[in-house]
This record gives structure tokens, C-alpha cells and sequence, in this order.
């Protein structure tokens, strides 16, 4: 029971940060080919104004496929390559900014529902608490590069144990949602290969340069970046069943 709550809150902010690429996308005019919940095999999908929308087997990710990332395809004026590179940034961030709006609305909520704090305060209390949580998740990074807080890291068994003892306590949940949101988008900012904040570097590079990166040579560095992450999460898993036993 505490996997399939864990696994509903983590479709919720998968959901939110996927919502934030695409919604971009739609607004800047690029074309969606595929808005999915999920990896592997589709348990689920329907096409809408040539737009397919997918629920798939693997509930630990998800992804929005724009058209022509790398180069033009399809229909001119479509392709994410094709717009600036200011709207670019702003497409590949936008779901770290939907996953701080999704907490901010936590919050908001926890105040104004759970502690019946008046609907103006808990407004200005959600923003307030999203940022001082950004500020600790910062501080706690600076600490896991430094050595000093690396023990503190918890991976997908973690977040399972540490939700299961949340669960009815709707406080708790809440403020646990909005946490791990605002660390699922701060750490899609970070600049590694692989994640969106190495895709903003590289436009960074662009811009600099006036010329685009070899799209060989960026996506060999996405490729190693999520290997690593992969390793990383392996060791993590590994670290919380040891402590969990």
C-alpha cells in the first residue's frame, strides 16, 4: 500500500513536470509528438490534434517529445530548434518551474486547509515556505559535495519508507510532496549530462558561440551523464535497503 501512494505522488509531480515542458512548448508553438507518463511499453495512449498522450509500464519518469530537437522534421515554425534560444531555455525549464508551483500550492494548501490559516496568509506562507525549502535544498547539496551530507541522500526505497510513515497524517503528506517537488526540480537544474540543466548549458554555449554544438557531441555527453545518474541511483537504492534491513 505505502509503494502504490509513493508511486501516485510521484506520477503527480512526474505529471507537473512534464506539464511544464509541454505547456511551454504549446505556448512557444512547438509540436508536442508525444506527451507520456512513465517508460517501457504503453499500457495506454490516445492521439489528439496529432499529439499522443501515453501512460507507460515504468511509473519512475516520463518524458515530452518535442519535434525537431536536434534538427528540423515535420511542419516549418513547428521545431524546437527553430525558436530562439531564450524560448528554448524557458521550454527546458519550465518543468522545474511547474514542480515549484506545484509546491507552492502544497503548501498553500497544508496552510489554508489542514491549519485553516486565513486564504491570504497561506498564500504568502506557501511562497515563503518554497522558498526556504529551495534555500535548505541548496545548502544540503552544498553539504553533499562537500562531504557532509552524502549519508542524507535517499532514493526511491527511502522516499517509500519515509511516505509510509506519513501516510494519514495529511499534513505530512503534503509537505513531503511539496519537498520532494522542489528537489525533483532544482535537481533537473543542476548542470549534469543527462538532465535538464546540462541542456541549458549547452544552449548557453550556443549563444556564446552563435553556433549550436554537434548534435553527436552533445548527445554522447547526455548519454554518458544518465549512465552515471543510473549508477548513482544504484548505489542510493543499495545504501537505503542496507539501512532499511
Amino acid at each position: 500500500m505505502n509503494l502504490i501512494f509513493t508511486l501516485l505522488i510521484l506520477s503527480l509531480l512526474i505529471f507537473a513536470h512534464e506539464f511544464g515542458h509541454y505547456a511551454a512548448a504549446r505556448i512557444a508553438g512547438v509540436h508536442v509528438k508525444e506527451f507520456a507518463i512513465g517508460f517501457g511499453k504503453k499500457l495506454f495512449s490516445f492521439k489528439k490534434n496529432n499529439t499522443i498522450y501515453s501512460l507507460r509500464l515504468i511509473p519512475l519518469g516520463g518524458f515530452c517529445s518535442l519535434q525537431g530537437m536536434i534538427e528540423k522534421e515535420g511542419k516549418e515554425g513547428s521545431n524546437f530548434v527553430e525558436k530562439s534560444i531564450l524560448w528554448r531555455i524557458l521550454i527546458i525549464s519550465a518543468g522545474a518551474i511547474m514542480n515549484m508551483l506545484l509546491a507552492t500550492i502544497l503548501l498553500f494548501i497544508m496552510g489554508f486547509v489542514v491549519y485553516n490559516v486565513p486564504f491570504t496568509q497561506a498564500v504568502i506562507g506557501g511562497v515563503q515556505s518554497t522558498g526556504l525549502i529551495i534555500q535548505s535544498v541548496f545548502m544540503a547539496l552544498q553539504d553533499i559535495i562537500t562531504g557532509g551530507g552524502a549519508a542524507d541522500v535517499a532514493g526511491p526505497v527511502g522516499i517509500v519508507t519515509i511516505v509510509g510513515e506519513s501516510v494519514g497524517q495529511s499534513d505530512m503528506v503534503l509537505f513531503l510532496t511539496a519537498l520532494i517537488s522542489i528537489n525533483l526540480g532544482i535537481m533537473n537544474l543542476l548542470p549534469i549530462p543527462g538532465l535538464d540543466g546540462s541542456r541549458i548549458i549547452f544552449l548557453l554555449i550556443e549563444a556564446i558561440k552563435r553556433k549550436p554544438v554537434s548534435p553527436k557531441k552533445e548527445a554522447f555527453v547526455h548519454g554518458i551523464g544518465l549512465l552515471f545518474l543510473f549508477v548513482v541511483m544504484i548505489f542510493v537504492t543499495y545504501k537505503d535497503i542496507v539501512s532499511l534491513l
